[in-house]
């Protein structure tokens, strides 16, 4: 069980959104062990992410179809701007509740997570981090 809830606690705390959903998690099972998470702690990030995903089931299925009302009407030989604009905005009033989701659902978690807790997360993600690659200079 222990596994189990550690995967949901990697998808709740790393889950970001994109244009199709939410990117692979980081592989949280073996900082489990490192985080010294409690089984009322277990239990209690279990229930967290079981209710976030049911939400996020919903609004992803909001977002799918304003997406698709959106190709729809760009689509169209002569696309209405009205509406084009209008499903615009509504593709990405679905993407920030997408989004709300997963940071209410990340903050709900911090707060099971005693101080210390955060701070060796915090460490373990800092670990885990690809550098990024330069930038090249800006040209004026």
């Amino acid at each position: 069980m222990e596994r189990t809830v550690a995967a949901a606690l990697c998808a709740v705390l790393f889950a970001t959104i994109t244009p199709c959903g939410a990117q692979p998690p980081v592989p949280l099972e073996r900082w489990a062990g490192e985080l010294e998470l409690t089984g009322d702690q277990l239990a209690a990030i279990d229930e967290i992410q079981y209710r976030s995903r049911q939400e996020e089931i919903s609004r992803r299925a909001e977002l799918e179809r304003a997406e698709l009302e959106m190709d729809r009407e760009m689509r169209k030989d002569a696309p209405s701007e009205s509406a084009a604009l209008g499903l615009f905005d509504a593709v990405h009033e679905a993407r920030g509740k997408l989004e709300r989701i997963h940071l209410r659902t990340r903050l709900k978690v911090r707060g099971v997570l005693t101080p210390v807790q955060r701070q060796k997360l915090e460490d373990l993600m800092r670990r885990e981090e690809k550098p990024h690659p330069p930038r090249p200079p800006k040209h004026q």
